[in-house]
């Protein structure tokens, strides 16, 4: 089983997500969850895998997010990512690489 590509272009989010403890020393609150989200990211083969229903709730967004796709941590937090190498209106089940471009709070 192939598993979906995850690339993380900021240096310094690679790093925090490299290990739980950095992932626990950054986002407290969250981390639990946070790791358990990117765990689902990292086995699936595709993003159409990655349920739409809560808890992960993976959907479109729009305005200065136009493009990427949200995976829910909690209530507020949300991991932003962006299919690799795909042009809109995307086949969920064709994207096999995304790159995680952040771990937002945009609620605020």
């Amino acid at each position: 089983m192939l598993y979906m590509k995850i690339n993380v272009p900021n240096s310094k989010l690679e790093k925090i997500l490299a290990s739980e403890k950095n992932i626990k020393k950054e986002y407290n609150e969250i981390s639990k969850r946070l790791m358990l989200r990117i765990n689902t990211l990292q086995t699936v083969d595709n993003l159409f895998m990655v349920p739409v229903d809560k808890p992960e709730r993976c959907h479109l967004l729009e305005g200065n997010y136009e493009g990427c796709y949200a995976v829910c941590i909690d209530a507020k937090w949300r991991i932003i990512i962006k299919p690799k190498g795909y042009e809109m209106p995307y086949d969920k089940s064709l994207i096999k690489e995304i790159d995680i471009l952040e771990i937002t709070n945009y609620h605020n």
